[in-house]
Order: structure tokens, then sequence, then C-alpha cells
């Protein structure tokens, strides 16, 4: 099984003490609008940058904006990382 989450994806507690996760409705409807309003257009060169390996991007979606920090993924993938 695949499961991939954020500590800052709406509805998400981590327990890091107890090291478990949980999801709540409540909070979900609570952060939902906000989370959706700061993902709407990430900072590309803030994440390429970041020192993260593999990059999954929904190109259908993004990929108009994507290109705009052409420079950053080139560079990214000279670094040997991976976009998928």
């Amino acid at each position: 099984m695949y499961a991939q989450f954020s500590e800052h994806f709406p509805g998400i507690i981590i327990d890091e003490q107890k090291a478990v996760l949980h999801f709540s409705h409540k909070r979900f409807a609570h952060e939902f609008d906000e989370y959706i309003e700061a993902s709407s257009n990430p900072d590309w060169a803030f994440l390429l940058n970041s020192g993260i390996d593999i990059l999954s991007v929904d190109a259908f979606s993004w990929g108009h904006v994507f290109v705009r920090y052409i420079d950053e993924v080139k560079e990214f993938l000279r670094a040997g990382k991976i976009i998928a």
C-alpha cells in the first residue's frame, strides 16, 4: 500500500510522540479553503531548490506555470533529481 500525506494537508493531525497520523473531518472542513488558496500557485523555485530528490507534478494542470522556472528545472535535473 502507498500512502502520501503532508502535515499541512487539511485535516491531518500528526502525533509525533505516539508516531501516529489521524484525519479529522471537522479540521478538514475548517482548513480546506485556506489550503486551496495557498496551494493554487506554489513557489516552484522554492520547491526545486529545497533539497528534495523527487518532485511530483501534475503537468496537465501546472505545465503552463512550471515552464516559467526552466532554469530551476534544468538545475534540478542536472543534479540527478527526478520530476514525476
